[in-house]
């Protein structure tokens, strides 16, 4: 399975924002991980808030050190927020 774009890998909101649960994270294969990572870096996927929690960090270490990498925590707790991007 490809993941694309507008696709609900996780339990989204109607804006689509990646969140995560555990029921629907720990039935991703290998290989959709991998591609979410992929599209991911290439920006094809690129969501305003994700929701950081156990679920999403134990994910892959690669999504793990994106996410910790391109989004920031918005207050306290889980919600995280795509990092301003200086493209020079």
């Amino acid at each position: 399975m490809k993941v694309t774009p507008g696709m609900k890998v996780q339990a989204c909101g109607s804006s689509g924002n990646l969140a995560g649960t555990s029921d629907g994270l720990q039935r991703l294969g290998d290989k959709v991980k991998q591609d979410l990572l992929q599209d991911l870096q290439a920006e094809r996927i690129a969501p305003k808030l994700i929701l950081f929690d156990k679920y999403l960090q134990n994910l892959s270490p690669g999504i793990k050190e994106f996410f910790e990498n391109h989004y920031e925590p918005v207050n306290t707790g889980v919600i995280w927020k795509r990092k301003v991007q200086n493209h020079e």
